[in-house]
């Protein structure tokens, strides 16, 4: 690995997805009282330049700071991989807007080829909020500039968080789909339709909801028999039937809970298993196929924590053994 220490004036940063000015104040702080922890990664240039790969904030801080060269870690990398790079290093970041996170995931998947679970893997996401991101940056930037991340305690929006739009955008065709299905592209209209009517009744009520009640009221109007407005009306008229769960506050209560839960996610598969007709799946559309397959990963990808503890062991802990600090949080 080799490690120089370069002028700042020989650094050019590379794509960035900060769309507005980054505060790095508490960076250059933290530099001045304990030096560079870890330098930058940049690629060599002609004429002596380098380009920046990760570490522009580091940079913008060395510059509040005066200083007139940085460490770096110097490496050989193609166009496209830097640049590939640089997006994954700004995703990990917990001060994007949810414009530049959808985007950042959106071009990875797009432009990069990057699969579901390769950019899950690179930005530490799982692979469902990622689907879902990728789905999200096809909204309007106008949409989506009204959410909050929910990514950090500090962002510079407000509004309703990405989740209340997922059960809205679930369905959304891809742009493949788009392209060469005239349904699909009355599809995606349909739902971009549905999300912007959905945030102006969120506004013209003053209303903030739930998961649980988006998911409901998506629910209810996709179902084409009540409008959206109705459906609303109807969710927020009720709000006490969308709480989240009672927080949990003995060992013994949470063990009780669990047990529940896993005999019905064990039930509620058994009934659909029985129901479910390989031969009629079949002569599904491939857009439709394609979405269920995306529904059943998203089923697994939930599934797979639970599958591996039941592996894991058999033996039942004690209830002392449950006592870990987490009672009465509320689950993720």
């Amino acid at each position: 690995m080799d490690v120089k220490d370069i002028p700042l004036e020989k650094l050019i940063p590379s794509r960035n997805l900060r769309t507005e000015g980054t505060d790095v104040t508490e960076l250059a702080e933290s530099i001045r009282e304990h030096g560079l922890l870890q330098p930058i990664r940049v690629r060599p240039l002609a004429g002596g330049m380098y380009q920046i790969i990760a570490g522009h904030r580091r940079l913008l801080a060395h510059r509040a700071l005066g200083f007139k060269r940085i460490s770096a870690v110097v490496v050989d990398e193609t166009d496209a991989v830097a640049a590939e790079q640089s997006i994954v290093e700004n995703l990990q970041r917990e001060d994007l807007t949810p414009v530049e996170l959808a985007h950042g995931v959106k071009e990875l998947a797009t432009a990069y080829g990057l699969s579901t679970e390769e950019i899950a893997r690179a930005i530490s996401k799982s692979p469902p909020q990622v689907r879902n991101w990728i789905r999200l940056s096809r909204l309007p930037d106008e949409i989506l500039a009204r959410l909050e991340s929910g990514e950090s305690g500090t962002q510079r929006v407000s509004g309703p968080s990405p989740r209340i739009y997922q059960p809205f955008v679930s369905d959304m065709p891809s742009e493949e789909e788009v392209a060469r299905d005239p349904e699909a592209a009355v599809r995606f209209e349909e739902t971009v339709s549905r999300v912007t009517k959905f945030q102006e009744e969120l506004d013209e009520r003053g209303a903030r909801v739930n998961a649980h009640m988006a998911d409901e009221i998506a629910r209810r109007a996709k179902s084409g028999q009540v409008t959206l407005a109705e459906a609303m009306d109807e969710v927020l008229a009720h709000p006490e039937r969308y709480r989240y769960a009672k927080p949990i506050s003995s060992a013994s209560e949470l063990e009780e809970d669990t047990w529940a839960a896993y005999r019905e996610i064990h039930q509620q598969i058994s009934a659909l298993v029985y129901r479910l007709r390989p031969e009629i799946a079949a002569v599904f559309p491939a857009h439709e196929k394609q979405d269920l397959l995306e529904r059943v990963a998203d089923l697994f990808d939930s599934l797979d924590r639970y599958r591996a503890a039941l592996a894991g062991s058999t033996v039942r802990p004690e209830p002392a053994q449950l006592s870990d600090g987490r009672l009465g949080q509320e689950s993720s």
